[in-house]
């Protein structure tokens, strides 16, 4: 049987004969439409998470949808990927909704958008410092990481992986952190003057 997407149970010829009887009016042919498409709607809808009745109205709404249309149809073999395509549309559309509805109750506490904006402030930071760490040099960025591995490395360890004297080591670290500290991306989280 030739499928019109995955999960249709009707083929193109079955869903333009369907198409064609509900056009006229015919109560059977519209069940039988509805069947054989219904999970093409379903489909369309799996992605969202929305209570069992708003996903029944939703379903309900789609199927509105195709009779305010099913005289424009012209290629029925295409009508499952049309449902499902609607059925998202039609979830989308209830999801922005609800998004603006926000109740009283629901509203944030003061302080709870303090700590709102400090999550926020520690998400630029977080980038801002990947952004600076990515400005300095190759030798810097290896040496910084085997620093800040766990479990942590000693420094002779980390010598040896870098081939470089061991006495070497603090004082790079030293000019690393401050080449970081001075860069561009983290002047505004750093009271630091450049020098």
């Amino acid at each position: 049987m030739l499928r019109t997407m995955p999960g249709a149970t009707l083929t193109p010829t079955e869903l333009g004969n369907l198409v064609e009887r509900a056009r006229l009016g015919e109560a059977a042919a519209w069940e039988a439409l509805v069947r054989g498409t219904s999970n093409a709607v379903y489909r369309g809808l799996a992605a969202f998470d929305v209570a069992a009745d708003v996903r029944e109205e939703l379903y309900h709404e789609t199927y509105i949808k195709l009779v305010e249309r099913l005289d424009t149809i012209q290629q029925p073999a295409a009508l499952p990927a049309w449902l499902m395509t609607t059925a998202r549309n039609q979830a989308l559309q209830y999801l922005r909704k609800r998004a603006k509805l926000v109740p009283v109750a629901d509203l944030p506490e003061v302080g709870s958008l303090f700590e709102l904006d400090e999550a926020l402030l520690d998400d630029e930071l977080r980038v801002a410092v990947a952004r600076a760490f990515r400005r300095l040099s190759n030798a810097c960025q290896r040496l910084l990481r085997l620093l800040t591995v766990s479990p942590p490395l000693s420094y002779a360890e980390i010598a040896e992986l870098l081939d470089r004297p061991i006495g070497s080591l603090g004082p790079q670290r030293i000019r690393c952190l401050k080449q970081l500290r001075l860069a561009p991306e983290l002047v505004a989280f750093i009271d630091v003057a450049p020098t």
